[in-house]
């Protein structure tokens, strides 16, 4: 999905702005598109199972773990946070930067 997304214009819309906005906005359209194809899949799956469409609706809604999936969702959120802070910081400091600080062996003798 972050894949998908980075290289769309959605992904960029605010790459030359403050790191921040990049950050929310980004986290947040990445969030939503998680949550409809999310919804969208436990619609199909509720409408193979019944045949009706209206009843989809209703069992998808009157879904016993219903909390779950969006529990689920803000935790796949929160790591689109975390990611997207992460490649902003990798980004301020020129690509590759970050990983060399984390992937590359200390050399300092202190």
């Amino acid at each position: 999905m972050v894949v998908v997304l980075d290289h769309t214009k959605a992904g960029d819309r605010f790459q030359y702005h403050l790191g921040y906005l990049n950050v929310i906005y980004k986290s947040t359209i990445y969030t939503l598109v998680v949550l409809v194809v999310g919804l969208c899949e436990r619609l199909l799956h509720a409408y193979h199972d019944s045949g009706e469409f209206n009843h989809a609706l209703r069992e998808v809604y009157a879904g016993r773990d219903l909390n779950h999936f969006f529990a689920s969702i803000i935790c796949i959120g929160i790591s689109f946070i975390v990611y997207n802070i992460f490649s902003e910081i990798n980004r301020s400091m020129r690509d590759g930067t970050l990983m060399k600080i984390f992937f590359s062996k200390n050399t300092s003798s202190e």
